[in-house]
């Protein structure tokens, strides 16, 4: 039988490390946003890119202020990422905003509701270390 000799690259698995639940700050402790997230494809080597999808289901009934909002006082959704040596993280997009008008404020708020992705992409240099890594990151709203 003939032997071969493979040779594989640096095989690099990316994870979006967060809650799988974030609860609003309120007496009832009730769940408000549910967060997952995927990388594709999930193992690379230097040069490759990765998608990254972080979707947010928002509860019926509830939103939550969008990247952009409306008036200074309100907190922006944000997606952050931990910086990784080797991984070049893209610009993070997030989907258009709704308006809409509360009892609250007299003015349109930029907000979420429903289900949401927010959107990334990690390019793999060719310094990145071997082995597998770990890509951390926070929804906060």
């Amino acid at each position: 039988m003939k032997s071969k000799l493979f040779v594989t690259g640096l095989i690099l698995s990316l994870f979006f490390i967060i809650g799988a639940s974030l609860y609003a700050q309120n007496p009832f402790d009730v769940k408000i946003v549910t967060v997952t997230a995927k990388a594709a494809p999930d193992s690379l080597i230097p040069g490759s890119t990765a998608n990254i999808e972080i979707t947010a289901q928002i509860e019926p009934g509830f939103h939550i202020n969008s990247n952009h909002p409306t008036e200074e006082y309100l907190i922006p959704t944000v997606v952050k990422f931990e910086p990784i040596d080797g991984v070049n993280l893209g610009e993070i997009k997030y989907p258009p905003a709704k308006e809409a008008k509360f009892s609250f404020s007299e003015e349109l708020l930029s907000v979420f509701e429903g289900k949401i992705v927010v959107k990334a992409s990690a390019e793999i240099t060719p310094t990145v270390a071997l082995g597998k890594q770990v890509l951390r990151g926070s929804f906060s709203f």
